[in-house]
């Protein structure tokens, strides 16, 4: 799929005319392809990204544009995903660390085109040469096995959406996050030696997750043989802060790993500051673990994040 079609109808009133008819059949996320529409780069050039894609808004950005939660965004992305309407890839750093999600409007790509091949329009490129093509990307939905060496994020793809429809439950009842139900699938595979697996089963494991991440009743065994339970995080720094030690003894040892272990904990005064090494990573721990963080810091300390 290209990002752009080399054409003089690829531009901002064109797109305009093809989203006044699909929104009006849908009726539903009318406003994230409005915002999503302004935030297209039409530029030749890569400054803001390739040309046709939306670049460097986050699900917190878009929240914080239209006023509704980060949970509405997801829902209203994967409407208009599923309705072929747009589609995205993670972009990440020269670290491998996932930045931003990058947009484009797929099914207006598509509709130019069949409007070329049926004569509509002229299907001559006005020059400049061809289109730019997203880099291969894993999440797709015609994928049926998962290279676990290779995935290691969910968001913004269609593995996403799969998770979410399938409403894996934390044991409170309360919904588990998407990123949290697959880094559990992943590292319950990669013990077991597993690296290529089918996308059914992490369909069936979003599906029962609460029978996979809730706490076992307590058995006889000896006092010595349940300290091992924290063997896969590595021992704490003797310089560590004392909130980020507490946490690494409390937590589940995988989810410290993913998201909490390359954190930096750095404190003035009453005031905690723990620094994320991206802008999604600072999100994402802010969303969900900002209530441990606080309660390992102390009622005394007020927690920030950057």
């Amino acid at each position: 799929m290209t990002y752009a079609l080399e054409t003089p109808q690829f531009n901002s009133g064109m797109l305009a005319h093809y989203l006044t008819t699909e929104l009006g059949r849908m009726g539903k996320a009318a406003g994230l392809a409005l915002l999503l529409l302004a935030k297209v780069n039409w530029q030749s050039d890569e400054s803001f990204g390739p040309r046709g894609t939306i670049n460097h808004l986050t699900v917190r950005k878009m929240a914080d544009a239209l006023g509704c939660s980060p949970s509405t965004v997801h829902d209203h992305l994967a409407i208009l995903r599923e309705a072929g309407i747009i589609g995205s890839e993670p972009v990440s750093d020269a670290k491998g660390a996932i930045r931003y999600c990058r947009l484009w409007f797929t099914g207006f790509l598509n509709w130019l085109q069949e409007r070329f091949e049926a004569g509509v329009a002229p299907s001559k490129p006005s020059g400049g040469g061809g289109s730019e093509k997203p880099e291969r990307n894993h999440n797709n939905k015609t994928q049926k096995i998962i290279d676990l060496d290779e995935v290691k994020s969910v968001k913004f793809g269609p593995l996403e959406d799969m998770i979410r429809r399938a409403d894996p439950k934390l044991a409170s009842g309360d919904r588990a996050d998407c990123q949290l139900v697959f880094d559990k699938f992943r590292s319950y595979n990669m013990r077991k030696g597993t690296t290529q697996i089918g996308v059914a089963a992490l369909i069936g494991f979003a599906k029962r997750f609460t029978e996979f991440q809730r706490p076992k009743a307590p058995s006889y065994q000896p006092a010595a043989a349940k300290v091992t339970r924290a063997a896969p995080v590595a021992a704490a720094p003797k310089d560590e802060d004392p909130a980020k030690a507490a946490l690494r003894k409390h937590m589940d040892p995988c989810v410290f790993k993913a998201w909490i272990e390359r954190l930096t904990f750095r404190r003035t005064g009453s005031i905690l500051t723990v620094v994320s090494s991206t802008s999604f990573i600072k999100s994402h721990v802010s969303q969900h673990f900002a209530d441990e963080i606080s309660r390992a810091a102390g009622p005394a300390v007020q927690v920030e994040f950057r």
